[in-house]
């Protein structure tokens, strides 16, 4: 008889990761993020699988690997547990197919073989012939014989029959003479007094013994039929809502499909926009097309080599104008267009301590003392100019901060 605990343990022992990342990642035309999220799905149910098995939710752990085997039907691990699963089950022909695409990944394998003898049907045994039995000789020959002899030497004698005895009726009651004795027997009237009686006590009977244990045993029926019904019920809503989660999952994937394929024609439109702006010599506009860029895209050295061309002949310059753009917009007050214009002199040059200066003292002008005081230790780390100024700011900034903080825990103490 299979241990099932013991197969789970093995079988969970036996998911390699590793091989399991190389069969979806080697040889696959998929984009790299959908060939990771098939690998976490993979990963994911297998575990699920194993864990409802552990909980005896056979038929939760069904649904998951088959999943797990649509998606690496290679695995070995994975027939196995699908087979065991169905072996569990009662599943024989599943368990069956599960084991052939096993045995056609390793023949030899001695778990597959061990499954297969657990499944295989016991050859019916043959009927063994009776020897003929011999023929008991009855004693009632014997008996007959010996009585038909004695009844021939005893000599017979006429029986008499018995003269019926005469009836007298007197008033209700029938009285039968026999000698000098008398039988009185009763009326039929009495008859179907007893009749009745037994009748009523036996309809008595049937309401106090049969009728509660016939409805006692329905209501067990009904309650298991129930029961029955209501575990049908589960298992189905436990497989609508797994489905609605596969249907999420691959909309999800779509959708990123989707985003990383248009990510690769905008790359595409904005290096080639980049390039012309370059050759008409608006080096501002064409470090703004590179930055829109996702660089994991550029898959050719074609394209990469033009990338870093211009960036190297652009950034620099651009840099400084998005500096000067956004000091423009610091002195009008205009802090959300000024953030933008020293982020993008950052993002193009994040070595000058310029930039993150006076982004931080944006962000202090609009109220953000989080975002300024990240941007002053910028300021701190490159230890250029703005060092001590920036220091004495971050000092102040975080004494506001600490003092607000008090008086709003202050005045929830008091509310309360």
């Amino acid at each position: 008889m299979m241990n099932y605990e013991q197969e789970i343990d093995r079988i969970e022992a036996g998911i390699d990761e590793e091989k399991i990342k190389k069969m979806i990642f080697d040889g696959s035309e998929e984009a790299a993020s959908l060939q990771q999220n098939k690998l976490d799905q993979v990963l994911k149910r297998y575990n699920l699988a194993v864990n409802y098995c552990k909980t005896d939710s056979y038929d939760l752990a069904y649904i998951q690997i088959q999943k797990v085997t649509r998606l690496i039907p290679d695995d070995l691990n994975a027939q196995l547990l699908a087979a065991l699963i169905c072996i569990h089950e009662g599943k024989i022909s599943q368990a069956n197919k599960a084991l052939e695409r096993a045995a056609l990944l390793d023949a030899n394998n001695l778990i597959v073989k061990q499954y297969q003898s657990e499944i295989a049907v016991p050859e019916e045994p043959q009927e063994v012939e009776e020897a003929p039995k011999e023929e008991k000789k009855t004693v009632k020959s014997k008996t007959t014989e010996k009585t038909q002899e004695k009844a021939k030497k005893t000599p017979t004698t006429p029986v008499k029959k018995k003269q019926k005895p005469e009836k007298k009726q007197e008033g209700s009651k029938k009285v039968v003479a026999n000698g000098s004795d008398y039988e009185e027997v009763t009326s039929n009237k009495k008859g179907f007094v007893y009749l009745g009686v037994g009748f009523l006590i036996g309809v008595i009977a049937m309401f106090i013994l049969v009728v509660p244990t016939l409805k006692s045993s329905l209501q067990s029926q009904y309650t298991n039929k129930a029961d029955s019904y209501e575990d049908q019920l589960k298992a189905k809503d436990s497989e609508i809502t797994s489905l609605k989660e596969d249907l999420k999952e691959a909309e999800a994937d779509t959708k990123a499909a989707e985003k990383e394929a248009k990510s690769y024609k905008d790359g595409n439109k904005d290096l080639l926009e980049a390039a012309n702006e370059y050759l008409k010599g608006n080096t501002t506009s064409a470090a703004e097309n590179l930055m829109d860029i996702n660089t994991k895209i550029l898959t050719t050295d074609a394209a990469k080599n033009l990338y870093n061309n211009i960036k190297s002949a652009t950034y620099s310059k651009a840099a400084n104008s998005f500096y000067n753009n956004g000091l423009q917009q610091w002195y009008k007050k205009n802090y959300s267009e000024a953030k933008k214009q020293f982020k993008k002199a950052i993002k193009a040059d994040d070595t000058n301590p310029n930039y993150y200066y006076y982004l931080a003292r944006t962000y202090e002008a609009d109220g953000d003392s989080k975002n300024a005081i990240k941007n002053y230790n910028e300021v701190v780390k490159l230890n250029k100019s703005f060092v001590s100024d920036s220091k004495r700011r971050i000092e102040r900034l975080e004494a506001e901060k600490s003092t607000t903080e008090k008086s709003t825990e202050k005045k929830a103490t008091t509310e309360e």
